[in-house]
């Protein structure tokens, strides 16, 4: 599973709470790998059990002491260990219930599968313009960190996103335009 990954990266910047980490996961990781907060903290558990990650309590000035978790040697050897792991002979498979969705509606009425496909593009059109926010987040980000290595892979990350995110609006709008052409004829 790569969340427990990407929890390993993100405490690679700096040690978070389990909130912080929740919050950073859905401002950064949230367009290409989807957590709710009870996988989050779920997985860091699971992260601190195999001596990975550690925590600790803190006090905090604006309310109750909160737990905070530090990566630890061995999370980190896994981390890196992970990275240069390259994929298998093949891509990744797309898990998509939007995908498996269409598998299904066969049996659906032309005028509701052409209202989930509209649906569907409205939803990529949110993620396109929230992947352009990302991207004017992430130089304000890169300042902060001042790595341009870092910077530079997020940068590549928000690119991937766009240009998906862009292509399946394009196929969206192929497949709305020749629902309408049969409708015609």
């Amino acid at each position: 599973m790569s969340l427990k990954y990407g929890i390993l990266g993100l405490l690679r910047y700096s040690p978070q709470s389990g909130y912080d980490l929740v919050k950073t996961f859905d401002d950064s990781l949230q367009f290409f790998w989807q957590a709710t907060s009870s996988q989050v903290y779920r997985e860091v558990h699971a992260l601190e059990d195999k001596k990975w990650v550690r925590s600790q309590r803190e006090d905090n000035d604006k309310g109750p002491a909160r737990r905070v978790y530090h990566l630890l040697p061995d999370g980190r050897a896994a981390f890196e260990e992970w990275m240069r792991q390259f994929a298998a002979e093949k891509a990744e498979p797309t898990r998509s219930a939007f995908v498996m969705r269409l598998f299904f509606s066969g049996k659906m009425a032309e005028e509701e599968v052409k209202e989930f496909l509209i649906h569907h593009r409205q939803l990529n059109l949110r993620q396109f313009k929230e992947l352009e926010k990302a991207q004017t987040l992430a130089e304000e980000y890169g300042e902060i960190v001042d790595d341009a290595g870092e910077l530079k892979a997020w940068k590549l990350s928000i690119a991937y996103g766009l240009h998906t995110t862009q292509a399946s609006i394009a196929w969206l709008d192929e497949q709305l335009a020749t629902m309408k052409r049969e409708a015609r004829q």
